[in-house]
């Protein structure tokens, strides 16, 4: 039998979002252990388990460490200067949020208590910069530059992917430069990649096609350890790489307790094999209690993130196990 949970705690307290109702991302500010989801969880559990179904509920802020946020233009009306200072036209700002719920508005989310505080810090400036360069957000109508941002924090700096309005590096002439060049100012960012989205057809917020993929300045992978702890026999020392391309846990210290505790039902010495497994995090976590590990993957953009992962370990795996 696994071990158990540790005791709950109490739901937690937060005050009222400012934000709601119209942001769709925080549909309660209170009760999380009684959600929807929780209710059904309990019905269907409670009967097979034969004790109660407890739901664990951890803090309500900062701890979205991955966002992507929607562009559109904001409410402000700006005066930006033109190239080389030649003119002056008028735009607004650029709101960073998400859609209202059934329907394609974005509402903007500064501060968002969710978010780590870098995250919103990073919004903040990617708001500014645009304002500074005159970067338009992609309207109703199709027009403009940016189309969404993603955000990802470490804890330490961020990884910063725009997506924009463009298929190619030329296309994009000068505006995502000047934009580029307006964020290098700050020591904020990890690095900066660009995916030139353009007019695609559909509503996916990439074109997962690396062609239309770049670096602009940084890093090209961001790494971080899935635990901060000893995890018994588990890998506590595994590094994951991650790049743009690739998926991300929103919530990378809530994914490694589920890890954790999944480890508890795998016997050792198991063959196991992952589906979808990502970059390996459940995987290479519990390789060392493993006789063998298969992992599958449909997005091919990931292999290289895995196979450093997965050769970084190899050179500790003798001591794991």
């Amino acid at each position: 039998n696994p071990p158990p949970w540790p005791p709950p705690r109490p739901p937690a307290e937060v005050e009222p979002c400012p934000h709601a109702p119209d942001c769709p991302s925080c549909t309660i500010d209170g009760g999380f252990d009684e959600v929807d989801t929780a209710r059904r969880a309990r019905a269907m559990f409670e009967p097979l388990l034969q004790k109660p179904f407890e739901v664990i509920c951890g803090s309500a802020k900062d701890w979205r460490t991955q966002a992507k946020l929607a562009c559109a233009p904001g409410a402000t009306k700006l005066t930006a200067r033109g190239r080389r200072g030649r003119k002056t036209y008028r735009l607004r700002d650029v709101a960073l949020g998400l859609y209202r719920p059934r329907s394609h508005d974005v509402v903007a989310i500064p501060d968002c208590r969710t978010h780590h505080p870098l995250l919103n810090k990073a919004a903040g400036e990617i708001k500014e910069a645009c304002a500074v360069v005159g970067i338009k957000a992609l309207d109703s109508e199709g027009d403009g530059n940016l189309r969404y941002v993603q955000l990802s924090t470490d804890g330490n700096k961020v990884a910063l992917t725009l997506v924009w309005n463009e298929r190619s590096a030329k296309e994009a002439q000068p505006e995502l430069p000047r934009l580029v060049k307006e964020l290098s100012s700050s020591s904020l960012w990890h690095s900066i990649h660009v995916n030139y989205r353009g007019d695609k057809a559909g509503n996916a917020i990439f074109d997962y096609n690396p062609q239309k993929w770049a670096k602009l300045r940084g890093e090209t992978y961001v790494i971080e350890r899935l635990f901060d702890d000893d995890v018994g026999d588990l890998d506590a020392k595994l590094k994951l790489w991650f790049t743009p391309l690739t998926f991300r846990q929103a919530n990378l210290r809530a994914f490694a307790g589920l890890v954790e505790r999944l480890a508890t039902w795998v016997p050792d010495d198991s063959h196991v094999c992952e589906l979808y497994a990502g970059v390996g995090a459940i995987g290479l976590a519990l390789r060392p209690k493993l006789s063998s590990l298969r992992c599958s993957e449909t997005n091919e953009n990931v292999l290289d993130c895995f196979e450093k992962s997965r050769r970084d370990q190899d050179a500790r795996l003798e001591d794991l196990c």
